[in-house]
């Protein structure tokens, strides 16, 4: 339903509330975060993660689609001025429109069936929703989060492009347990770093259950991440060629093991 009355105080509770969520310790205290945006909000209603959305009065016809989903769902829609709306909005140039979602972060690992794929240390938020982007984009039905920038960071959530309402995401403060668990359970782990004995990647065959770890994008993955691991791989590059940056060195690792996913669709394509 749409609230009668349209908010136009900065300090009203609601606005001083959502505006808190900025800031990752509230968010993980609220168990909520900030999708901004119509494509990001239109993936939010859909995948049932929306709790409420949040509309500039001025631009409130622009998104009456979505306001009618929220109707249809029973999803909350709060109106706001201009100056309520800034505070609580994370972007430059806002387009007026914001999805209050749930987090979906699993706090602690659980065993997960299907493709995965795993991030260790990596501290750019731009990064880490790439990878989750291109992770869904793949065909992964599982992202496992160690040590890594807040996966509801605002510049996270935007740079998955809705790729974090298509995935699992699944959180571990003891990597080398999970990794372990994972072994025992019959998949492989590969570590992605250069060492004398590393595979080169597209030089081995690889199965759907193999699990990929990318770790920090200044110093990789820690030496008792690597010695957990059945074995170090490597993207073959040129000499003297700079290794790739965290998330593309993900995207590439991704699609060459996606040619094994029976699931992946053989006539799609990217659409940028």
């Amino acid at each position: 339903m749409v609230d009668n009355e349209i908010i136009k105080s900065t300090q009203n509770p609601s606005v001083v509330r959502f505006a808190k969520l900025k800031n990752a310790k509230y968010r993980r205290e609220e168990s909520l975060f900030l999708c901004e945006g119509y494509k990001l909000a239109k993936e939010a209603i859909h995948s049932e993660s929306a709790r409420r959305l949040l509309v500039r009065t001025d631009v409130a016809d622009r998104y009456s689609d979505l306001i009618s989903l929220c109707k249809t769902d029973g999803i909350a829609v709060t109106l706001l001025a201009e100056a309520p709306f800034t505070k609580i909005s994370t972007e430059s140039a806002p387009q007026g429109i914001i999805a209050l979602c749930e987090t979906m972060c699993v706090s602690e690992y659980k065993y997960a069936d299907g493709p995965v794929f795993v991030c260790s240390g990596m501290q750019d938020p731009g990064n880490l929703g790439t990878v989750i982007r291109s992770a869904a984009g793949f065909g992964y039905k599982s992202i496992v989060v160690h040590n890594c920038a807040d996966v509801y960071n605002p510049k996270t959530v935007r740079s998955s492009m809705g790729g974090i309402f298509r995935t699992e995401l699944l959180c571990t403060c003891d990597l080398i347990s999970t990794i372990a668990d994972m072994r025992s359970r019959g998949r492989r782990v590969f570590a992605c770093t250069l060492a004398e004995d590393s595979l080169i990647l597209g030089g081995f065959e690889i199965s759907p259950s193999d699990v990929f770890i990318v770790g920090n994008e200044g110093h990789g993955l820690d030496r008792d991440v690597i010695d957990s691991c059945d074995a170090s791989v490597v993207i073959p590059m040129q000499n003297g060629v700079e290794s790739f940056n965290a998330a593309v060195a993900s995207c590439v690792i991704q699609w060459e093991q996606s040619k094994t996913f029976s699931k992946l669709s053989k006539g799609a394509v990217s659409n940028g």
